[in-house]
């Protein structure tokens, strides 16, 4: 039985060097996102993006909280 998954974006002959096939960013600087801080969700919007060890790290800024 076909699966329902597409498996067209998997890349199966990489090398553990290679970046990782989705070395796009997946969120822009200034995008509103939703962030888990704990086990909440809260509104927050992305300030700075960047790729260390092959995995994309987002630094957010929760809406509503002021820098004191």
């Amino acid at each position: 039985m076909p699966s329902s998954k597409d498996d067209s974006a998997t890349n199966t002959d990489s090398s553990s060097d290679d970046i990782p096939e989705s070395n796009y960013i997946v969120y822009s600087v200034g995008e509103k996102v939703l962030a888990y801080h704990g086990p909440r969700c809260y509104d927050a919007k992305v300030q700075r993006a960047e790729l260390r060890n092959k995995e994309w790290r987002y630094f957010v800024h929760y809406t509503g909280w002021s820098k004191k």
